[in-house]
């Protein structure tokens, strides 16, 4: 059987490094796998390397104005499928944004149509995997009206699933992607119990799939006296960087040698590189910019590292987290989406509320840093990443559900 997956940027770009640990399982269980990027930068040429039955096309990624525009005149169309989930939107805003997600689905499918992208795919019985409830999952079922699938598929997150996230509290064919897939699979319990909770008359489609990472050994703590902390993600509101940033500058004069690096980069880089630089005297901050994933594993294989923090608003299950406890670094991070379910309270590290104070971060790492060598177990942490967050074994285990279910071979 072949597989047709959609995403926004992957193999192509930096971007989703995540969908790396996965693709070589995938291509395990598949004849062929032509991967269709969604959502590509017009300079994103670069692909990632692939396994051999594994090829990738990308669409340039459309214009919003053009897209919001041309939309409009789906608020007056007759489609039945746009029109039903019409319905389902509070005021006028939200017909525009629904408006705006279909015109932008409709148009990467007619690119994708126009390039042949899915000629090779359609010569054997074919499966559809959606990487995102969203964007790719609307373009999934447009593909589908056209060529019917053995099966269609498709994971969920954190933007893409946690309505009341979204600035408009909305986000749209909920029901359409729960009633069309056969799997909708959250990447964490507290994700699917999100969704059956709003949607129970589909749990039967709801199924937890745990996302993971690869071993790369165990990481080595700092024995110099000094204290170091990593945090990995792009820097957007979301992530609040800022607040490391003001819980750090409390203890600048706890005569405590403090190293902070910061991987990602992001629209607020240079504002918070300038914050960092007007308020953490006596703390050594650097701030890397983008990397590619490659490139954080490597500082924690080859650099020692003590802490790992997270204090974000809203999470599906971080992957950044996965990471850090492979090597062993304890955590500390917001209590938010599906972290309770990797941050284990005094076993891999700490949860703090997700509306924190910069007082109880603070008093948080100063705890960490107070009693590293006691407080929390490295050996510990990595015991519970390969219980919970190896790649092989879940990707694995979900391939291995759908071949039984759905004869992928």
């Amino acid at each position: 059987m072949n597989l047709l997956m959609f995403t926004k940027y992957y193999p192509f770009g930096k971007g989703e490094a995540f969908i790396e640990n996965e693709i070589e399982t995938a291509s395990e269980y598949f004849e062929n796998i032509v991967i269709i990027a969604c959502e590509v930068g017009i300079k994103e040429d670069v692909v990632r390397k692939l396994p051999q039955n594994v090829n990738a096309f990308k669409v340039p990624r459309g214009s919003k104005v053009k897209n919001i525009l041309c939309g409009l005149r789906y608020l007056f169309s007759a489609d039945e499928v746009f029109n039903s989930e019409k319905t389902e939107c509070r005021g006028l805003i939200q017909k525009i944004f629904l408006a705006y997600f279909e015109k932008k689905s409709r148009a990467i499918y007619d690119y994708i149509v126009d390039k042949g992208y899915t000629d090779n795919v359609y010569g054997k019985p074919y499966a559809i995997y959606s990487y995102w409830l969203f964007v790719t999952a609307r373009v999934g079922l447009l593909i589908a009206e056209g060529n019917k699938p053995v099966y269609k598929f498709t994971r969920a997150h954190r933007y893409d699933l946690y309505q009341e996230k979204n600035r408009l509290n909305y986000l749209p064919y909920r029901r359409l992607f729960l009633q069309e897939y056969e799997n909708v699979f959250p990447c964490s319990n507290h994700g699917s119990q999100y969704l059956i909770k709003a949607f129970a008359a589909f749990e039967d489609h709801i199924k937890t799939a745990f996302l993971g990472t690869k071993d790369y050994g165990l990481s080595r703590e700092s024995r110099d006296g000094a204290f170091r902390i990593v945090s990995c993600s792009r820097i957007e509101p979301v992530k609040r960087i800022h607040r490391i940033i003001e819980a750090l500058s409390l203890l600048k004069a706890d005569n405590r040698r403090i190293e902070w690096i910061h991987m990602g980069g992001g629209s607020k880089l240079e504002k918070i590189r300038k914050k960092a630089e007007a308020e953490l005297h006596g703390i050594t901050c650097t701030f890397t910019g983008a990397v590619p994933n490659s490139k954080v594993l490597e500082i924690y294989r080859n650099s020692p590292v003590d802490l790992f923090i997270n204090v974000s608003s809203s999470e599906g299950l971080p992957v950044s987290i996965m990471e850090a406890i492979s090597f062993g670094i304890p955590v500390i991070a917001t209590d938010v989406g599906g972290t309770s379910e990797i941050v284990i309270h005094g076993l891999t590290g700490f949860l703090i509320p997700s509306e924190f104070t910069n007082e109880e971060l603070a008093r948080t790492i100063k705890r960490m840093y107070e009693n590293k060598d006691t407080l929390i177990s490295r050996r510990a942490c990595r015991e519970y990443w390969e219980q919970h967050f190896q790649a092989d074994r879940n990707y694995h285990k979900m391939y291995d559900y759908l071949s039984r279910n759905y004869h992928l071979q």
